[in-house]
């Protein structure tokens, strides 16, 4: 069971800082990294296994279908969140309509097109996002680090209670983005077409995309078993963003792969051509399609400990821009 394994992680879980000169999850960083001058500049507190396993068990309580109140009331959990941290965060609202569309065969479907609010609609969904500016004005260099909290069934612990946990605790630790704007975004209806990241990205201006390095989305990780964390990039483009990642030497027994068998929220920035990668666990033991969008997606697949280790990875990571 989570709570037992939780509790048992926690036993032997001190809270302490990130220095990165002192990566002791990271046998393989290597001395050169260590000694390099970014590594004095910046200190972030570690991942904290108490408070991931407290978001994954507030989220994953029921499940959260695109345009439910059940995915509404955990987009104000993570508001709650984010204002607890010191952020002003922003919902942004979509609202859908039901139209009957016929394809060129005369096969007749349903389709969802997004209208105004002051417009007759069937479904409403929302993104959560918050900010941390860079310290060098409005034009700085964009970093997105997303991941989708809706569910198609069942609570959706591992998809994706997981990818939500870790970005909430991201937020919390990246107090300073130095010369780099950071932008959290929480989508919602992922298991919906992708609507929620795709209607964010419609909605960017140009300049906006022109300044995004990297989207790193996180979606169904910390599997709790014998698993190997992928990167996995939907063209080329996406490398860049797999560079910023795994630039600090403090990643180890990873997979890259240039695949569009995943379509997660990644996707929605890929074809923009934004540099994205999608950061999701592969499990070794067993098929992830036997779990994920099914009610086997239990609080019993996830591993809060596993979690914090992939937050702290990226953690150290980002310190190394921001200085």
């Amino acid at each position: 069971m989570i709570v037992l394994t939780l509790i048992l992680l926690l036993s032997g879980c001190k809270k302490d800082n990130i220095n990165l000169t002192d990566i002791s999850a990271s046998p393989e960083v290597s001395q050169e990294f260590l000694a390099s001058p970014s590594t004095q500049l910046i200190e972030f507190e570690r991942a904290d296994t108490e408070r991931i396993k407290t978001d994954i068990l507030e989220i994953a309580k029921v499940c959260r279908s695109a345009g439910s109140e059940e995915e509404r009331n955990a987009a104000l959990y993570i508001m709650k969140q984010l204002e607890a941290a010191g952020y002003a965060p922003v919902m942004q609202e979509y609202y859908f309509e039901s139209k009957e569309e016929k394809d060129e065969s005369g096969v007749m479907s349903l389709a969802y097109i997004r209208v105004e609010p002051t417009e007759s609609y069937d479904i409403k969904t929302q993104n959560v996002c918050a900010v941390r500016t860079a310290s060098n004005g409005n034009k700085a260099p964009i970093i997105i680090l997303s991941a989708h909290y809706d569910s198609f069934m069942g609570v959706g612990a591992l998809d994706n209670a997981s990818g939500t946990a870790a970005l909430l605790e991201l937020s919390r630790l990246i107090t300073y983005s130095g010369n780099y704007e950071i932008r959290f975004v929480f989508f919602g209806a992922e298991e919906w077409f992708l609507r929620g990241s795709q209607n964010y990205v419609k909605d960017l201006s140009d300049e906006e995309k022109s300044r995004i390095i990297a989207n790193i989305n996180m979606d169904t990780i910390g599997y709790n078993g014998s698993a190997k964390l992928n990167l996995y990039i939907w063209d080329h483009t996406g490398s860049k963003a797999v560079d910023l990642l795994t630039a600090s030497k403090a990643w180890s027994d990873i997979e890259i792969t240039e695949s569009k068998d995943y379509k997660s929220d990644h996707t929605s920035f890929a074809e923009e051509g934004i540099p994205a990668v999608l950061m999701i666990d592969k499990p070794t033991d067993t098929n992830l399609s036997k779990i994920i969008n099914s009610e086997e997606d239990t609080l019993e697949k996830v591993d809060a400990h596993r979690i914090k280790e992939i937050v702290d990875m990226v953690i150290s990571s980002l310190a190394e821009r921001m200085y």
